[in-house]
């Protein structure tokens, strides 16, 4: 009897000093790690989001109320972009790649919810910036024909015009929806 006690004593000890060891707590301690490098990479990047945001603010409003007139503002406008964009993309997509982890992980609970609702955030943030390049290439591409005296069609400019904008509300309330069910999880589950 005393044999059989001591033996489920050892296997308990060996099995708690296992799961203390770094990589042998199982994959919820992998999915707090993978998560929290995912969060880590998104809280140092909020200085160049901002900047990024404000671009994209300053483009949005520009495009919306006419301010852009001719081919070079919308060109320039392109380049605004691409710079402020290229290390925010850079690093959402390190921060996403740190969630995709997780999604290969069993038996995490509510981890894999929370890193599928940052992955759908990021997604949809990159889809916003990426269209919002695509329609200015296609502004300045129409304003340059128009300034060659060829015609344009306005109408055609108006309804791709409007297609963006909708578009690019949608994904915005995606991206705070996501972001808002992640922060809520976060702390109802302490992730």
């Amino acid at each position: 009897m005393k044999k059989a006690a001591f033996m489920t004593a050892v296997v308990a000890v060996t099995m708690l000093v296992l799961a203390l060891l770094p990589g042998c707590g199982g994959d919820t301690g992998k999915a707090r790690d993978y998560t929290q490098k995912g969060d880590k990479i998104i809280l140092g990047m909020q200085t160049e989001t901002y900047k990024l945001n404000k671009t994209l603010q300053r483009i949005l409003t520009d495009l919306s109320s006419g301010k852009i007139t001719v081919s070079a503002q919308a060109k320039q406008m392109e380049n605004d972009l691409e710079k402020a964009s290229a290390d925010p993309v850079e690093k959402a997509k390190s921060a996403r790649a740190e969630f995709e982890k997780v999604l290969g992980l069993q038996d995490v609970g509510s981890y894999k919810e929370y890193a599928t609702l940052r992955i759908e955030a990021i997604d949809n943030v990159i889809k916003i910036i990426d269209e919002s390049k695509v329609f200015l290439a296609y502004s300045a591409g129409f304003l340059e024909t128009a300034e060659k005296g060829q015609a344009v069609n306005q109408q055609e400019w108006q309804d791709k015009a409007q297609t963006f904008f909708s578009s690019i509300n949608e994904l915005g309330q995606k991206v705070n929806e996501s972001g808002q069910k992640a922060d809520k999880l976060k702390k109802e589950k302490n992730l």
